[in-house]
């Protein structure tokens, strides 16, 4: 995808949102509703992801009692 494209998408995205028959205050709501649940969703993934990497370290520090360094 281009950048031009995504030029293209953006500026779509007021015409799109001003056509919609809200309030300014439901929109702006929604839009705020919106953002929290992506940071809510980015701090689940951080989770994840820190636990996925705390599970490995774990399983390495066992293989290296298993295994000592020659």
């Amino acid at each position: 995808m281009g950048t031009k494209r995504i030029s293209q998408i953006t500026s779509m995205l007021p015409n799109l949102v001003a056509r919609v028959r809200a309030p300014v205050s439901m929109k702006m709501l929604v839009a705020f509703l919106g953002v929290a649940l992506m940071v809510i969703a980015l701090g689940v993934l951080g989770l994840v992801t820190l636990g996925a990497a705390n599970h490995r370290t774990a399983r390495l520090l066992v293989n290296q009692e298993r295994f000592p360094a020659l």
